[in-house]
């Protein structure tokens, strides 16, 4: 089995000839390519044309755009296998419920019972509900009895620690008070999944503080979602803005959006919003907010988060706490 998450910029997807899709949401997106909604949504379309006869597209049936894609592509090709899944989802991939207790997420699914997650975030149950239906449908397809092998679906689940740059913890440390903080890198670099993930850190991590640096990706990404942007942080106690990671594909002096403005239209929104371009100063100011001691609170919750590179600002303060003897 070859399992690949591809990639639509450019339709560079359609190199691919996928004999299943999972596919978890669609909504705009990479707007130097895709102007609007409908040309991203027509470029998954032509994906899903590329199964084979007969064959599943497994879609998340809690996102719009999914659900909207999936009907036109049937619409298309009736021969295809729509299985949905999530909350919305109806059939034996429904969710029936989700409950975070004691560092893990519990959750039911309809037609195979309660599994559980070691990762944050409802995202990665969606994820997990959707790798559980292709196992499923894989087993099926070769002949064998999917309930036989639920019991190592759900071990394999609860194994799983995250990727690297989802939700990975990269270092943990504690200020002079002796509070510890929780140093988590996430690639999280469009508004739907720093919502999602931010939540799910609230919810995972109930009792601590969390501070986040962002840096957001391309010029145009940040220009055409810079309000969606701005409002993304609201799971956050500070947010520390740096400058955007310009891609090689764009001409930075005709940019007219900035960090420095995702940072004004961001402190419109919330409190502690804090603008520090450079690296180093990053580091610099969220070393001044972990070392606070915290009244009623577990620790900090610390993350870098974006698709560019400023996961160095938690290794310089990493090293910094290291020198002073709180790193661990």
């Amino acid at each position: 089995f070859f399992v690949a998450e591809t990639c639509e910029y450019q339709r560079h997807f359609l190199d691919f000839h996928p004999q299943k899709i999972i596919l978890t949401s669609v909504e705009s997106d990479h707007q130097d390519y895709y102007p609007t909604y409908e040309d991203i949504r027509a470029a998954f379309v032509e994906y899903i044309q590329k199964l084979p006869k007969n064959e599943d597209l497994i879609f998340c049936a809690d996102d719009k755009g999914a659900c909207e894609t999936a009907k036109i592509a049937k619409e298309k090709r009736s021969d295809l296998n729509l299985i949905p899944y999530g909350k919305n989802a109806d059939g034996a991939y429904k969710i029936e419920s989700v409950e975070t207790k004691n560092a893990r997420q519990i959750f039911k699914i309809a037609g195979f019972g309660e599994f559980s997650l070691k990762v944050p975030g409802e995202h990665n149950v969606l994820n997990a509900t959707a790798a559980v239906a292709l196992c499923v449908r894989l087993l099926e397809k070769a002949g064998k009895n999917p309930f036989d092998y639920v019991s190592k679906i759900r071990d394999s689940l609860l194994c799983f620690a995250g990727g690297k740059r989802r939700s990975e913890i990269v270092g943990r440390a504690r200020n002079a008070s002796g509070q510890e903080i929780i140093f988590i890198d996430d690639y999280a670099h469009h508004p739907t999944a720093i919502k999602t993930t931010l939540k799910g850190y609230r919810d995972f991590y109930k009792n601590h503080k969390i501070v986040v640096d962002f840096m957001s990706h391309t010029y145009s990404r940040t220009a055409a979602l810079l309000d969606d942007f701005a409002s993304s942080f609201g799971d956050a106690d500070d947010v520390i803005i740096n400058k955007i990671y310009a891609s090689a594909r764009e001409n930075a002096e005709c940019a007219k959006v900035s960090g420095e403005l995702l940072c004004e239209k961001t402190a419109k929104n919330y409190k502690n919003v804090f603008y520090a371009g450079e690296f180093e100063k990053a580091a610099e100011l969220a070393e001044k907010i972990v070392s606070e001691p915290l009244q009623n609170a577990d620790g900090y919750l610390f993350v870098t988060m974006g698709a560019g590179d400023n996961w160095k600002v938690g290794k310089i303060l990493l090293e910094k706490l290291s020198k002073n003897g709180g790193n661990r």
